[in-house]
């Protein structure tokens, strides 16, 4: 394994095409709830609305691409998102991780379909986002056990590549590592959110310039706050819903990571943490330190962080991608589907947009489907 050095030294150089923002911020989502900022009723007017340009949907083994996007950013999001899944569960013949620290999730073939779905327009976006009214997020990602949605908003400002592979991680967490805690699966989205390619070699854990700027600039929570930290937890503290979490999340999981003592060790702390045991005990067995001494470790790794990253031999081209234009009823259909994915029976969204699906095409098979699925579950209710 080589760790990356001067040559990408520079966060704002060649191979830092995509500069990183936090745009998956699960903590004012959570406000927005609580103000009742989420209504899907907002959803539009299924006999006015059209998509703003041609969807068009594109496929490889594992993932399917649908919204407004080119061939070309289709093909590359999905060779970005295979090899993102073949890093996270990577293992050799005899199964272990032939890159100690890249491979943090043991493999699993029990996945849902993972469809990615790309709004054009920022206002389709919040339509059909839980969080219309929430501010910042660019992009979610939602899993029914059945087919897991990875839902990006492309007309943000923000690079919406980085915002797919972070909540792409968020997907293959969700089968592979379900307990993990939450740094680790903010911190570890970030690592691969910086996912590169130079040549035959994937760099994971590239530098991000704003998490540095964050930790050197703020003073930093407390680290049992930040490993203790769980979305559902009632009166958490309002310094969790900034970059600092965050930032600190991405720091203790990129150290744990690409730190050369510290990475062979990360796998069994993910697995005594998942057990219920408390981190301090979980880090004193697996690495030997006090919460102490690793906050001071990580308050050095601040600085080096910028040098430090993975070299993973990879292949050089994904697998084969399939693309075909979509109808207006294909649309109605998936976007139903993803409303589908959330709601459950009755005069749902969902329905509405299958029924209009079906009025244009009347074999539309996802609508049909659906609509059966709505109608089953509504018998159980």
């Amino acid at each position: 394994m080589e760790r990356g050095r001067s040559k990408f030294r520079h966060p704002d150089g060649a191979i830092f095409i995509f500069r990183s923002y936090n745009l998956h911020v699960i903590f004012p989502i959570l406000l927005a709830l609580a103000l009742g900022g989420a209504s899907a009723e907002i959803a539009p007017d299924l006999t006015g609305w059209t998509p703003s340009a041609r969807w068009i949907e594109a496929s490889s083994p594992n993932f399917r691409v649908v919204g407004a996007l080119s061939e070309e950013e289709c093909t590359v999001l999905l060779d970005d998102l295979e090899l993102l899944r073949k890093l996270i569960g990577r293992r050799d013949a005899g199964g272990h991780a032939p890159v100690p620290g890249a491979s943090v999730a043991p493999p699993t073939d029990d996945r849902p379909e993972t469809v990615v779905v790309a709004f054009d327009r920022h206002r389709d976006f919040a339509r059909y986002s839980p969080w219309p009214k929430a501010r910042g997020i660019g992009g979610y990602f939602h899993s029914d056990g059945q087919t897991s949605y990875l839902v990006l908003d492309v007309s943000a400002r923000a690079p919406w590549r980085e915002t797919a592979l972070h909540e792409a991680v968020h997907a293959e967490l969700r089968t592979s590592r379900p307990n993990a805690p939450l740094w680790f699966q903010e911190g570890i989205a970030e690592i691969y959110s910086t996912l590169a390619i130079d040549g035959s070699e994937a760099l994971v854990g590239l530098p991000i310039a704003r998490h540095r700027d964050v930790l050197r600039r703020q003073r930093w929570l407390p680290l049992d706050a930040v490993v203790t930290a769980t979305p559902e937890a009632k009166g958490y503290d309002a310094s969790l819903t900034g970059e600092l979490f965050y930032a600190q999340s991405w720091l203790l999981a990129h150290y744990l990571m690409i730190e050369p003592r510290r990475a062979e060790g990360l796998p069994q702390l993910l697995d005594r943490l998942a057990t219920g045991e408390e981190f301090e005990e979980a880090i004193q067995a697996v690495y030997g330190l006090t919460p102490g001494r690793l906050s001071m470790q990580l308050r050095r790794w601040v600085e080096v962080s910028q040098w430090q990253f993975l070299r993973v031999p990879t292949t050089a081209s994904g697998p084969p991608v399939r693309t075909s234009a979509l109808s207006r009823a294909d649309v109605l259909a998936r976007l139903g589907d993803l409303l589908a994915n959330r709601e459950t029976g009755g005069d749902t969204l969902a329905r509405r947009h299958f029924e209009a699906a079906l009025e244009l095409d009347p074999n539309q098979r996802l609508a049909i489907e659906g609509i059966v699925r709505l109608d089953q579950l509504s018998r159980r209710r």
